[in-house]
């Protein structure tokens, strides 16, 4: 190309694999969100980042700090079971997705089984948040904003060397303070879904000698704020975005961590790397759970969860060798309690029984370990051979009180139980470099979910993990100089003893094993450089989710879909650069889906239209910013309790404008 000719796409290196490769080299299907598009596109929550990404879907149940559920080819979390997709900020596993995206260098969504290099709970996908690190510039930032819903947002950064080539430090944070969008009918109280939430993380960069590097790492997260989301279907259909509650209940929860990163460059271009990490999730939440006015049915939800991991990895990824290839050990305790009380008015519900309190009471204890590979080897003139394999122990033990049903017919339990499981997670791939610009490939791979057991109904009772196999075809080229990149993935997925969630008598839900499912879908991932101001992306992913084997209360659920999987999802993009001006504007789209494995509640398919258009100065910038701008109405769960439904809907068409400055 002519020098001084920007319109080709620059090229992007990744870490998907543990080590550093293009990613038009991975064998397996990724997106990548750049630090620029993740600006550019608004992407500041997790949910903005689901919806971006080809065959994700992400269930939520209220706003920050509440349960989310996110799926991907048609797997899918279920309450109070284990994640499905595997979320990593700069290689440490949190427990919890739900975290502001702020000071991002680069976003990795890895689709389809990542149990050989990731582990436990990446039988989906997996995630990696790469945050900017600390460098020898003195530089900062700060940005203000407001929107709609009295949203009112704050931004910073802080970059400085604390002592020159050797000591750097970087510190930055977001806060958000919401009223909501939901009102209250019982007082039209149009703030009873507010919050308020802060996140900060600091990092020191301690460069001791040529070949040694450390990287520490804290973050904390602080959420407050109330919780009344839902309401029956019915009335969401005339009134989306009204609640009826008698208290609006609340939710509070509080995060943090620590991690240090440990890097020495050994001879012949490899690299020793330790990463430990502590991590602390804590919440406390009230809801109101007949949403109604009236004081009949609360549920209060605590929840804490301790964990320490450590990873030791021998990388070898540079040099003209022939093999490029990873090992490491990974090892991890985690301890995790559930306190649930349940408040019934049995006079109210059934007519007699006066008042319970029934009091579910759970810590699950785990402690597991790993060792795996993977090595990637050039065979000859382009065609590379990928082969991984990992071995996963894991040990739980359960100990359980449930008290205070004697009324709704069931007895006090109590008890303790423990299991060991282990999985052998393989992992092959094979790519061919037809020339620079085409590089088809295939892959197989195993992942799994783990196990655990019921508290909240079933007391006891437990749910095996959940394996499945992906098998994947594809094709990754780029055209026209490097200014079009289009990749095509067709996968199957083969899982068995899927976990499902069922809803019991007493309204609670239980998970428990139904046998085997298959997904097939395809997945498209498109960029377009049309000029050096014009640019255009896209994405579709399709999936049929469906049953083979699953039997429940009489019921013979064969061929159904699986829940909270939609059948397809989409986003088309354009961006205009004009000087200092520019326009982004997108249309993401979701496929029908269902909110039951009977199929009898479903979610049509919609879309939403966002846009940007913004102004960027030497230091100064400005935008004004809209999603949903067609105000859509759409629910992003839906469940069933005491023979009725209940759901909550999505945001509703959301405005504002922000202003950053530089220095």
């Amino acid at each position: 190309m002519a020098e001084g000719d920007n319109s080709e796409l620059d090229p992007i290196i990744v870490i998907a694999n543990k080590i550093s490769q293009d990613v038009t080299e991975v064998t397996s299907s990724i997106s990548v969100i750049t630090e620029e598009e993740v600006k550019i596109r608004e992407i500041n929550e997790i949910q903005d980042l689901y919806r971006t990404i080809p065959n994700m879907h992400l269930l939520k149940t209220g706003n920050k700090g509440t349960q989310t559920y996110g799926g991907i080819r048609g797997i899918t979390q279920l309450m109070n079971g284990a994640p499905v997709i595997g979320f990593f900020v700069d290689d440490v596993y949190y427990p919890s997705s739900d975290i502001s995206l702020f000071d991002i260098e680069r976003i990795e969504v890895l689709r389809g089984p990542q149990g050989t290099l990731y582990g436990r709970n990446t039988e989906g996908g997996a995630i990696n948040i790469i945050t900017k690190k600390p460098a020898a510039d003195r530089s900062g930032m700060i940005g203000v904003g407001y929107g709609k819903h009295n949203d009112k947002v704050l931004n910073f950064s802080l970059n400085t060397p604390l002592i020159d080539d050797t000591l750097y430090a970087r510190i930055s944070g977001r806060g958000v303070d919401t009223d909501g969008y939901k009102t209250n009918t019982l007082d039209n109280d149009d703030a009873v879904d507010e919050s308020r939430t802060i996140d900060l993380r600091a990092n020191l960069y301690y460069s001791a000698t040529d070949s040694l590097n450390i990287d520490v790492g804290f973050d904390f997260q602080r959420y407050r704020g109330n919780w009344a989301t839902f309401a029956s279907l019915e009335a969401l259909e005339s009134n989306p975005h009204d609640v009826t509650v008698n208290d609006p209940g609340n939710l509070d929860k509080d995060a943090r961590g620590i991690s240090i990163k440990v890097e020495k460059t050994l001879p012949g271009e490899n690299r020793l790397i330790s990463i430990s990490a502590l991590r602390n999730d804590d919440s406390d939440s009230e809801e109101d759970l007949d949403f109604t006015s009236v004081d009949m049915l609360r549920f209060h939800l605590k929840e804490e969860t301790d964990s320490f991991s450590q990873e030791f990895r021998f990388v070898s990824d540079g040099g003209p060798s022939k093999f490029k290839y990873v090992a490491g050990a990974y090892g991890f305790y985690e301890d995790a309690s559930q306190y649930i009380d349940t408040f019934f008015d049995l006079d109210m519900l059934f007519g007699s029984g006066g008042n319970v309190n029934s009091i579910n009471d759970g810590e699950t204890k785990t402690l597991g370990g790993a060792l795996y590979g993977n090595l990637i080897y050039s065979i000859l003139g382009g065609l590379d051979l990928n082969f991984g394999l990992r071995y996963d122990i894991e040990r739980k033990e359960f100990d359980y009180l449930w008290e205070g049903g004697s009324a709704l017919g069931y007895m006090p339990q109590e008890g303790n139980k423990e299991d060991t499981c282990s999985a052998l997670l393989p992992k092959f791939g094979l790519s061919y470099i037809v020339n620079e610009n085409i590089m088809p490939y295939l892959s197989v791979s195993k992942g799994y979910k783990s196990g655990g057991y019921n508290l909240a109904e079933s007391v006891g009772d437990e749910f095996d993990p959940e394996y499945t196999w992906n098998y994947e075809i594809g094709i990754k080229t780029n055209w026209f100089s490097d200014r079009l990149t289009c990749n095509l993935a067709l996968f199957q997925i083969d899982w068995n003893d899927v976990q499902i969630e069922v809803i019991k008598a007493g309204g609670y839900s239980a998970i428990q094993n139904a046998g085997e499912a298959t997904s097939r879908g395809v997945e498209i991932d498109t960029n377009l450089r049309v000029t050096d101001s014009i640019s255009l992306r896209g994405g579709f992913g399709y999936s049929d989710a469906t049953f083979d084997e699953y039997e429940y209360s009489g019921e013979n659920y064969r061929d159904n879909k699986i829940p909270n999987a939609p059948e397809y999802t989409y986003m088309v993009g354009v961006r205009y650069d004009l000087g200092r001006f520019y326009l982004d504007a997108e249309c993401l789209g979701v496929g029908k889906t269902y909110f039951d494995a009977a199929n009898t509640e479903t979610q049509s398919d919609y879309k939403l239209v966002n846009a940007k258009i913004g102004y960027r100065g030497d230091g100064f910038s400005a935008y004004i910013w809209g999603k949903n701008l067609t105000d859509e109405e759409y629910l992003t769960r839906a469940f069933k309790m005491f023979n009725s439904w209940y759901g909550k809907t999505g945001d509703p068409l959301t405005v504002g404008m922000n202003f950053e400055y530089k220095f």
